[in-house]
């Protein structure tokens, strides 16, 4: 017998599109539903899942690694492991939510923030930013020319920033913790309404959330890549040491990677459920 309680996608995304709007907040909180539904939503299938789980083990054995050479005072090994537990696990994130087309995934090579940027590009992002914050929306396109300036020809700043630097960074990646916008929206919205939503857009808010903290993880390891390993790069293998900013700072981005591919397990296996009991 089908299970009634579990709506199917596209039920529910007409759903949440025909509520009233009474109001304009709840106009746009259809809309911010609606967005945050695509992220969790992409052209998902269970190999695209099975891929996932095989870029998450190894990046999770790559990041047991890193903290073993870390704690060892192997640092220039360590942080070339966590560079690529990184750059698995964004790989894991587009893969299984095909958040842009498999060819850019592969295309990104080493440069893992180039899928942020390739994400940015994509014809959602500009509403979702506007919703969220019209200054984002206005500056997208000079952001993502800033960004891809920043990849492609500052791999030596961004290989030497300071610890003080950094942490900057990493500060962005709590930028979705407080779901205080997320409650406000759901204000609109009767019990039985919020009971149809809530699941579906928390994973939603969960894919976003990695994707923030990946981008801005990847951006501050993609250099090590190569700096790590050749001796006649323009900076030297010998830099890693205790004073370098990333390696200061290593612990924090172990426990933020830990953090999310943890989340990202979590997600990927509520959407085999989902899939599994839709019969995708």
């Amino acid at each position: 017998m089908e299970n009634t309680d579990i709506p199917t996608d596209e039920k529910l995304i007409e759903y949440i599109k025909n509520l009233p709007s009474n109001q304009d907040t709840q106009s746009d909180s259809n809309k911010f539903f609606e967005i945050i539904y695509k992220i969790s939503n992409g052209d998902v299938n269970i190999e695209n899942f099975r891929m996932a789980k095989e870029w998450l083990k190894l990046a999770k054995d790559d990041l047991e690694t890193s903290k073993l050479l870390y704690d060892n005072k192997h640092y220039r090994n360590s942080i070339f492991l966590l560079q690529q537990s990184v750059e698995k696990t964004v790989k894991a994130d587009y893969t299984a939510f095909s958040l842009i087309p498999k060819k850019q995934i592969r295309k990104i090579g080493h440069k893992t923030p180039l899928a942020f940027v390739n994400l940015l590009k994509q014809e959602w992002v500009g509403p979702f930013l506007a919703l969220v914050n019209k200054q984002y929306s206005s500056s997208l396109n000079k952001n993502i020319e800033i960004l891809e300036n920043l990849i492609n020809n500052k791999d030596d700043e961004m290989a030497l920033m300071n610890e003080e630097e950094i942490s900057k960074f990493l500060s962005l990646c709590n930028i979705y913790d407080d779901d205080t916008q997320f409650m406000n929206f759901l204000s609109y919205y009767n019990s039985s309404e919020k009971q149809i939503i809530t699941d579906r857009i928390n994973m939603g808010l969960a894919c976003l959330s990695s994707l923030i903290t990946l981008s801005i993880i990847s951006l501050i390891t993609y250099p090590h890549i190569t700096y790590t390993r050749y001796p006649d790069g323009k900076i030297k293998p010998e830099i890693y040491n205790e004073n370098l900013g990333i390696v200061k700072k290593s612990k924090e981005i172990f426990e933020l990677v830990d953090k999310t591919i943890y989340n990202l397990e979590k997600t990927i296996e509520s959407e085999e459920t989902l899939t599994n009991i839709r019969g995708d």
